[in-house]
């Protein structure tokens, strides 16, 4: 099944996860054919009243995971839920007995924008592999080096650039199966990205305030819209039946136009 995951990834073709917040959420994307099914700790922690940032507990999380429907389940776990190497190695034990395919896990510490140095999320990673002998999960390591302050000055900075293109490296020699990059919208910095690494890119993109087609053919393999579709809807009036199908019709076309992977 991970190969299967693997393959969707492809930059001619992105696959577009729209993610989810709730097993009803899913059950749409599941109904329509839809077999990716991607969280997001935003919503999922909005959605029952609290903050995001690892206040929803691992179990609780966990507990919504089980109960997601679809193929394939990719599950935001924010920094890890573990603030040492045994905690963390203890938990993804956990989520290989789940029905788990992949995972996003920040290179920033819970509840903080503090990044990280890069020599002990490389140790995480490499932590979570000592576990996954058999390589059951998709590691998607999030980096959050052009996300928070100053997006639009990051998005001009080569030096911001190179620093990512290392850190990328870096992860990528311990392990993980894909890099996601919030906050990172510089088409010239994506291409670039691309050219360096032998991993597939994730973006996030904002369902009101991006055209996915502007980031179509630029070597991206993985679209994210993140809390986007969880805070539009909030805001549209609509029933959540209604606010999928119209989503869902949006994106439908453009696979039928082969632009893009909905799996």
């Amino acid at each position: 099944m991970i190969q299967q995951f693997k393959n969707l990834h492809k930059r001619e073709q992105p696959v577009v996860l729209l993610n989810i917040w709730d097993n009803e959420t899913a059950d749409m994307l599941v109904q329509n054919n839809i077999n990716i099914i991607a969280t997001s700790s935003y919503a999922i922690a909005k959605n029952i009243g609290i903050e995001d940032g690892e206040n929803l507990s691992f179990q609780k999380l966990l507990t919504i995971a089980k109960k997601i429907p679809g193929k394939f389940l990719s599950v935001d776990i924010e920094s890890g839920y573990a603030s040492t190497i045994s905690e963390l190695q203890t938990n993804t034990k956990i989520l290989l007995e789940s029905n788990i395919v992949g995972i996003n896990i920040e290179d920033k510490f819970p509840d903080t924008h503090n990044l990280m140095n890069k020599e002990l999320f490389v140790d995480r990673i490499k932590a979570i592999k000592k576990v996954d002998t058999l390589n059951q999960l998709f590691i998607n390591a999030r980096t959050d080096i052009f996300f928070f302050d100053d997006i639009e000055g990051k998005n001009i900075s080569t030096k911001t650039l190179d620093n990512a293109i290392a850190l990328i490296l870096e992860y990528s020699n311990a392990g993980i199966d894909g890099i996601f990059i919030p906050g990172l919208k510089n088409k010239k910095f994506i291409e670039k990205i691309v050219e360096q690494i032998n991993i597939p890119l994730n973006i996030m993109l904002d369902i009101k305030n991006d055209k996915i087609e502007d980031y179509l053919n630029l070597g991206i393999s993985r679209i994210s819209y993140g809390p986007s579709l969880y805070l539009d809807w909030t805001t549209s009036g609509l029933s959540k039946e209604m606010y999928f199908s119209q989503i869902i019709e949006l994106f439908h076309n453009l696979q039928e136009q082969g632009k893009i992977k909905l799996a």
